[in-house]
């Protein structure tokens, strides 16, 4: 294929971008993301009432709880009124802002990430016998990525359809045209390297190695493996986030390690996820804050097998959770995440 010299400005641009997202969040990894397109044209280019089709390749990452950033190349075939064939090739960045990541399973079986996109790149378009034409681009959208279990599996599908404005020279020393154009694309996201190593469960001991420290608990007394009393609120310290984001800090993973480990050796173990926050904001955007923060704390224990039925979320704004000295009436005096055990 040929690449044209125009293409080399957003070629850069998505080498550099995926370079600095690898490098900031090692951790997520990078992925492809092969997929087709249906393309309806703007009526001046005269293209037949058939929509033009395609195939893309993308490569991209993620910057962080909200924000991933993907490079495409696509290859776009459509008939031309007069029977020419248009072919058009474009080399695109795109930003892809998530509304939710790791929400609820709908029902038990997949999940819903939906994100905005908004994208820009070059396109070159050869007419049938007629000189290559090029222009830039720019799209704004909507999508989703779906994921189904198993919950181990990394790779999703996706799918958005996207509003794009294209100016193409006109080759002949006057004005751009401008051409407005929708498209549908769908496609997979395709972890790569190899997937983190799976977490070791505890099996749950025999009621006959219990030891004579932990006799048995009243009934409904939240109780661990051993038949031990547990707290049934417990503090989780190092369960921190970034200053106003719902991005963990470094440290958090293995206390919902521990968590997830807990809910696993028992269970007729549930429990509430409550997040309160004594940040300078408004009561309602700290009621927002603190309900994404709680989802994701959710989100992470269900990635660690924790039925979906046993763990809620629940944010609390700039109250202290039920509870705690001065029920719902006290005001948090800092950030923090709560565990609020019960058993079944």
């Amino acid at each position: 294929m040929n690449i044209h010299r125009g293409l080399a400005a957003p070629l850069l641009a998505g080498l550099m971008l995926m370079a600095w997202a690898a490098e900031s969040v090692a951790d997520q990894g990078w992925y492809l993301s092969p997929g087709g397109r249906l393309v309806v044209y703007d009526s001046d280019r005269n293209v037949s009432h058939d929509p033009g089709t395609g195939l893309q390749l993308g490569i991209g990452s993620s910057i962080n709880e909200r924000l991933n950033l993907e490079f495409h190349l696509t290859d776009d075939r459509a008939r031309l009124d007069d029977g020419s064939l248009l072919k058009q090739r474009s080399a695109r960045v795109d930003a892809l802002w998530f509304l939710s990541r790791g929400g609820p399973w709908l029902p038990d079986t997949m999940r819903l990430e939906p994100y905005l996109v908004a994208g820009a790149g070059h396109r070159s378009s050869d007419i049938s016998g007629q000189d290559d034409r090029r222009g830039n681009f720019a799209e704004i959208g909507v999508g989703t990525f779906l994921r189904f279990t198993p919950r181990e599996s990394r790779a999703r599908l996706r799918a958005d359809i996207r509003i794009g404005q294209e100016w193409l020279d006109s080759g002949n020393g006057q004005d751009a045209e401008t051409f407005n154009d929708i498209s549908f694309n769908v496609g997979a996201v395709i972890p790569l390297g190899e997937a983190p190593p799976p977490r070791e469960r505890r099996e749950r001991p025999a009621r006959a190695e219990r030891t004579a420290d932990c006799p048995d608990a009243p009934p409904g007394v939240p109780v661990d493996a051993d038949g031990c009393e547990l707290p049934a609120i417990q503090r989780l310290d190092t369960v921190r986030f970034d200053d106003g984001s719902t991005r963990l800090a470094d440290g958090a993973h293995e206390e919902i390690d521990r968590i997830g480990e807990l809910f696993s050796s028992s269970p007729r173990l549930a429990g509430l996820i409550a997040a309160y926050t004594a940040a300078e904001m408004s009561d309602a955007e700290a009621l927002r804050l603190t309900q994404r923060r709680a989802e994701v704390v959710r989100a992470q224990l269900l990635e660690r097998g924790v039925a979906p039925e046993r763990i809620v979320a629940r944010g609390y704004g700039k109250r202290r959770p039920p509870g705690e000295p001065g029920g719902d009436t006290a005001r948090a005096r800092d950030d923090g995440v709560e565990l609020h055990l019960i058993r079944w």
